[in-house]
């Protein structure tokens, strides 16, 4: 889609801002996730030299007892233009759909290409599954828009997440949410990785992911975002869920949501394959949940096709294929969000002429 016609739908009447404009939009369900080293500190293996099957990450299920970040979003003044976009997605008719579509194609010709502009992140030893899986929406969007290649500060993200959240401590790698994420996405921008770099240190005396990032950092961060320009829009998990899953990424966006995560995911099949099987509940043993990026589906092989954050030695090149029965089961998988991102001013002409 043109960024001259979604600005019709979303009926901007003012000028773009001199600043980059992020648009949030959600797909809500009935609750959310976070990684975080709480509840199961015991699931981590502190050597980067294992190999990926062996590697554990935090993981834990956001109980969603605090709702503050996730009603900031949806209680969001420009929200209504959320709802429009999506009941205008809403109405693409599924034969109108192709049977597959990755979004990586719109960076590159081939995946593998468009892996090389894009590559995975390894999350480590953090609890920072949301903000490595909502920088590497932002990134994206950049790389696509092609007016920004740099990777989003991760730690910037993860440090204003549990700031922004009272039930949060900034001092502790609790983890957050989805929406604690792009709510502080929403508040605070990203500043670029190079500003403020990722460490997966959890051991030091002061380790960076408890420091506040610097003045120049919020003010690089914020001179690239237009907080205004936000839309957040929310339905329920139900029998459309899918269909609207398909229709955001043939418009090229990626989709955010968390995943109930059990032993079959971890193993040692899904490392080397990506193949995730549908969970055994009754028998296997849930690990916890996690926020991870979706950048496709397969009708043919009824999957969609998820980056995660564990490294591109983990799985198909850090990416996996999770059955459709997977995402259309409430008890397995929530939290859905849909992300677009358009640029600045410069960024936002050069957008526009190359859409038309």
């Amino acid at each position: 889609m043109g960024l001259n016609k979604m600005v019709q739908i979303l009926n901007f009447n003012s000028k773009l801002k001199a600043l980059a404009v992020l648009i949030l939009l959600t797909i809500y369900s009935q609750s959310s996730f976070a990684s975080s080293a709480a509840d199961v500190s015991s699931d981590l293996d502190q050597s980067k030299s294992a190999h990926p099957s062996q590697r554990k990450y935090k993981l834990i299920r956001d109980s969603e007892t605090h709702h503050a970040s996730r009603d900031f979003m949806r209680g969001h003044p420009v929200a209504a233009h959320g709802h429009a976009l999506l009941a205008k997605f809403g109405k693409t008719h599924p034969a109108a759909l192709p049977k597959a579509h990755d979004i990586r194609l719109s960076l590159a010709k081939t995946i593998d290409a468009a892996n090389a502009l894009f590559p995975v992140y390894d999350q480590g030893n953090l609890g920072s599954g949301a903000a490595n899986a909502s920088a590497a929406a932002l990134q994206f969007k950049g790389l696509q828009e092609k007016f920004d290649k740099a990777t989003p500060s991760r730690l910037f993200i993860y440090y204003n997440e549990r700031a922004n959240d009272s039930t949060l401590d900034v001092t502790q790698d609790s983890g957050a949410s989805i929406a604690d994420s792009l709510a502080a996405i929403t508040r605070f921008g990203a500043c670029p990785e190079s500003e403020w770099k990722y460490s997966d240190d959890t051991t030091s005396s002061n380790p960076l992911f408890t420091q506040k990032p610097s003045a120049k950092c919020y003010a690089d961060a914020l001179k690239d975002a237009d907080t205004d320009s936000t839309a957040t829009a929310g339905i329920p998990q139900n029998s459309n869920t899918l269909h609207l899953f398909k229709t955001i990424l043939n418009h090229n966006n990626p989709i955010l949501l968390g995943l109930n995560l059990y032993e079959s995911f971890k193993s040692d099949d899904v490392a080397q394959s990506g193949m995730v099987p549908m969970p055994n509940t009754t028998s296997e043993q849930l690990k916890g949940g996690h926020a991870l990026m979706v950048t496709g589906y397969n009708d043919a092989t009824q999957r969609i096709t998820i980056r995660n954050s564990w490294g591109s030695s983990w799985g198909d090149k850090g990416y996996c294929y999770v059955p459709y029965d997977y995402i259309t089961n409430a008890d397995l998988a929530s939290d859905f969000w849909f992300v677009s991102k358009v640029g600045a001013k410069k960024a936002a002409s050069a957008s526009s002429s190359s859409h038309q």
